[in-house]
């Protein structure tokens, strides 16, 4: 393990997208089955535009207007259970694309001018891009 280690948080992370062509009514019992099966958190992913579509918040269900990919935490023990009840319950309507580990930054990192953030980048690339390395984990936002 990396000395960085207690700078980040293990997850559960699950994303959903919606099966194309099929009728997504019923997204609040997709939230509601996932926060019952070991989600802690949930959250929309931008449609293809950028534009994020709902908001979330952990305890309160929004009705999602349009369709995106929404992506659920969890503890690292709830990841499989969350996973097949989805899976077994949604499977015509929410195609499960992610379902790891992570680690995500418990702060977020601090502002850095486009240059730095560039060569960051670079640096990344570089990384995943070599054979021994696995998985690179960082607190760079991303901007979308």
């Amino acid at each position: 393990m990396a000395p960085v280690k207690f700078m980040f948080k293990r997850v559960g992370y699950v994303v959903v997208s919606p099966v194309d062509g099929v009728d997504q009514t019923g997204q609040e019992d997709l939230v509601e089955t996932a926060l019952t099966h070991g989600a802690i958190d949930f959250d929309n992913i931008a449609d293809s535009s950028g534009h994020s579509v709902w908001a979330s918040h952990s305890y309160f269900l929004f009705i999602c207007l349009l369709t995106a990919a929404i992506q659920f935490t969890s503890e690292p023990d709830a990841l499989i259970s969350l996973s097949t009840a989805i899976i077994n319950k949604f499977s015509q309507k929410w195609n499960v694309d992610v379902s790891e580990l992570r680690y995500i930054p418990l702060e977020d990192s601090p502002e850095v001018s486009e240059e730095a953030k560039n060569d960051l980048k670079a640096l990344i690339e570089e990384l995943e891009n070599n054979e021994d390395v696995l998985q690179v984990w960082t607190s760079l936002q991303d901007d979308h």
